[in-house]
């Protein structure tokens, strides 16, 4: 299993969900959402909800 850096996005409400696209983190940082920097362990990639192409980061 490998490791990345990634981060958790937490709104207002507590409800908090994983990334690792810089574009998805800095979204976030300007909408005023807490991030938390973690490592993300798993096997795969998935597609990434904040670029236009779906890619894969």
């Amino acid at each position: 299993m490998k490791s990345r850096k990634g981060y958790k996005i937490i709104d207002a409400d507590g409800f908090g969900w994983l990334g690792d696209c810089p574009r998805g983190l800095v979204e976030a940082q300007a909408a005023g959402l807490t991030v938390r920097m973690l490592r993300i362990y798993g096997t795969g990639r998935w597609p990434c909800s904040s670029c236009k192409h779906r890619i894969r980061h």
